[in-house]
């Protein structure tokens, strides 16, 4: 029941929110729940195309969710959102960006992103340019991102 391209996309974006133990029966699940919405016994590619849409946020909830532990102790890391706004919004952004989005000068946006240095890079120095370091380009990947 789980196979082709919108299955894959749902397991990618499931392996992000759970244990691969756990993926594929949630998935299952959500994607009767979707078709018995619908007052349908059947899954059709309407709830694959419907579900994907509706889950594809958690893919970046993954990289700004911190945890620590098992299955408790989450936490919103707000900075690493904002930057990844940014991104979204940019591709590779400026100090002047931040400075301009968030009303901070940018030396304390300069401050700020050198908190983030795992995750983000300095790839150009006139302006100061970031984008992902290579840790976070590999958990976007993994994310499908």
């Amino acid at each position: 029941m789980m196979s082709g391209k919108l299955a894959n996309t749902l397991l990618t974006i499931g392996d992000t929110q759970w244990g691969w133990s756990r993926v594929k029966e949630h998935m299952l699940d959500l994607l009767r729940a979707s078709a018995a919405l619908d007052k349908r016994s059947k899954v059709t590619q309407q709830d694959y195309r419907l579900l994907a849409r509706l889950l594809n946020p958690l893919r970046v909830e993954w990289l700004v969710i911190k945890k620590s532990s098992f299955e408790s102790g989450r936490s919103l890391d707000a900075e690493e959102l904002a930057i990844l706004t940014e991104f979204a919004t940019y591709g590779q952004f400026t100090l002047r960006h931040l400075s301009r989005d968030y009303k901070l000068s940018e030396s304390q946006c300069y401050r700020i992103m050198a908190n983030h240095s795992k995750s983000w890079q300095i790839v150009a120095k006139n302006p100061t340019t970031y984008a992902p370091a290579l840790e976070l380009k590999e958990r976007m990947r993994e994310a499908g991102l």
